[in-house]
């Protein structure tokens, strides 16, 4: 459904011209429908994927596209939670192998949401902490697992529409 809502660009090649899929093509959701009535929050357990999501509320993998555009994610790979399996693996790719307690920053100990300059007198006395870089992408990860899903009452009025905008 998601893809073959998407109209076709003609594109040449050589000679010849194909007709390619228009991935770029954006739709955004009506105010309405983003009140509160028709989104809810939702935390994405361990290992989650679309498909299971769009199964617990809509009793369909189909529909896993609804949970992704509805979330504006584009690149389920980079915006989706890796489950935690996965992340120790993807910290060593990203940072190299045996790096995942490097230093990443320094924060405040109290809040870890501000990031300091590196004092070493700080960090010795504890007003400072190291984030190393398991941490920060663990953070990153945890941000990504609250989603808001549509209301199941919604979800046909929004294919609908979905529909009828990506054929404009």
């Amino acid at each position: 459904m998601f893809f073959k809502s998407m109209k076709g660009l003609v594109y040449p090649i050589h000679d010849n011209q194909i007709v390619v899929t228009d991935i770029f093509k954006r739709v955004g959701l009506k105010t309405p429908v983003v009140g509160k009535l028709a989104l809810e929050k939702y935390y994405i357990d361990d290992g989650n994927t679309p498909e299971d999501i769009a199964k617990i509320f809509y009793n369909n993998v189909y529909y896993h596209w609804v949970i992704l555009v509805v979330n504006d994610i584009v690149n389920v790979y980079e915006e989706w939670p890796k489950p935690e399996a996965a992340l120790l693996d993807y910290v060593r790719d990203k940072y190299g192998a045996a790096t995942e307690n490097y230093d990443h920053h320094y924060a405040l100990a109290e809040d870890t949401s501000i990031i300091v300059d590196y004092d070493a007198a700080k960090i010795v006395s504890g007003e400072y902490v190291a984030i190393s870089n398991y941490q920060y992408e663990l953070e990153l990860n945890e941000n990504k697992r609250q989603i808001s899903i549509l209301s199941p009452d919604y979800l046909k009025e929004f294919v609908t529409q979905y529909t009828k905008l990506m054929a404009i």
